[in-house]
């Protein structure tokens, strides 16, 4: 996946930086994106230099310029305002072009935010919210 996408030559032009994703396709958790071949797709870059993450906006702007493929976004705009009910509904659904429920659905704000009263490391909000439909077919 390194050479495919080249990451070795991104990170030593950008050696302050770290990227995270998810490697899906062919051989990996059943496929569930029906994917034809491996592919990897981004969901944060770091500057670890700076010890931030990219708002969605930088994000974006680094996979596109370096032809990297971002996690899709399901919807945008303040789903922090949503109930928890209203979340477990959003996290439902199938993935795309595919009869396979997902699993859920990560919600973070487009611009980061750093909240001291969170219980995590990083402080970072940003929380997974897991469909109801994907355990009850894990658990057959």
């Amino acid at each position: 996946m390194a050479r495919k996408y080249n990451l070795e030559a991104i990170l030593a032009a950008e050696s302050h930086l770290a990227i995270q994703g998810e490697i899906c396709g062919p051989g990996i958790q059943g496929n569930k994106l029906g994917l034809k071949e491996k592919e990897l797709f981004v969901f944060d870059v770091q500057d670890v230099s700076a010890g931030r993450y990219f708002d969605l906006c930088d994000l974006v702007d680094f996979c596109v310029l370096n032809k990297l493929t971002t996690v899709p976004a399901a919807a945008l705009g303040n789903a922090f305002d949503l109930t928890p009910d209203e979340m477990l509904q959003m996290a439902e659904g199938k993935y795309i072009n595919t009869s396979n429920e997902r699993e859920g659905l990560v919600f973070r704000p487009q611009v980061e935010v750093i909240d001291p009263s969170l219980p995590t490391d990083n402080k970072r909000l940003s929380m997974k919210v897991i469909s109801n439909g994907f355990l009850l077919k894990e658990k057959d």
